[in-house]
């Protein structure tokens, strides 16, 4: 949600909302009039890191290890003598 800043304090949409209202404006013509500015929201940026939340997230949490290792074959062709 989008904060508005007006005369160096921030303003919720809420509030805003409710001035505009008082003095019988849509919000975007109170924005205009008055010269309120608007900031957006900055997503969050997360440190994947060195986000601690993730290095105490516990990985294993009863499952089971499981071999995903294939055994050794020997897939190799017989060679016939004569053939080559």
């Amino acid at each position: 949600m989008p904060k508005y800043k007006f005369r160096g304090k921030e303003f919720s949409l809420e509030e805003v909302t409710a001035a505009a209202e008082k003095r019988n404006l849509a919000v975007d013509q109170y924005i205009n009039q008055f010269d309120i500015e608007v900031i957006e929201d900055q997503p969050e940026v997360i440190d994947f890191q060195t986000d601690p939340a993730k290095e105490t997230a516990d990985v294993g949490s009863g499952m089971e290890a499981v071999n995903m290792v294939s055994p050794s074959a020997d897939t190799s062709l017989p060679v016939y003598k004569g053939h080559l």
